[in-house]
């Protein structure tokens, strides 16, 4: 079977300029890796649109599509490299600091209240001292045998026991 070479008699001006362009940012996309999503949904696109008819006066354009799509497909696997899962694992780890940050805060807060209701005041000058975090949500007693009400910090996780002391995992930190 020949192949019967494409003449522009057969193939509509807009087609091939339509694939042209499509062959372009493909090819843009391998160097702009932004790009070649576009590229890849407009690839497929065109291999879509092709005008039916003999097989002959479509083929080139095929083989273009088909060299379009190549290159589009090492520029999707380029953008994931490069941008999407560098961007995926960063935001996982702002996240992760942002909670961080949060949690502190609130250990802040609990402190401040500790000192000011002075739950454990070892000197009697009626401004408290510091906290454990087990003091803090209630899990250890008060040094002192001091009672107090209800736990300053009550969202907190289990501590659990660690070679420096009781530690609270949140968020990885």
């Amino acid at each position: 079977m020949n192949a019967v070479p494409v003449s522009p008699s057969e193939v509509p001006p807009r087609v091939l300029v339509r694939v042209a362009l499509i062959v372009i940012a493909s090819v843009l996309s391998v160097m702009f890796t932004k790009l070649a999503l576009f590229a890849a949904v407009a690839t497929l696109l065109g291999f879509v649109s092709l005008p039916a008819g003999p097989l002959g006066s479509v083929r080139l354009l095929k083989l273009a599509l088909a060299a379009g799509a190549v290159c589009a497909t090492v520029g999707v696997f380029r953008f994931l490299v490069v941008e999407a899962m560098p961007g995926m694992v960063e935001g996982g780890t702002t996240a992760a600091e942002q909670r961080a940050v949060s949690r502190l805060r609130e250990i802040l807060f609990a402190e401040d209240a500790w000192r000011r209701n002075a739950f454990f005041d070892p000197d009697g000058d009626h401004v408290g001292s510091a906290g454990f975090l087990g003091e803090a949500h209630r899990e250890l007693g008060v040094r002192g045998g001091k009672a107090h009400g209800s736990p300053v910090l009550e969202s907190y996780p289990k501590l659990s026991d660690t070679r420096l002391g009781p530690a609270a995992e949140v968020g990885g930190y």
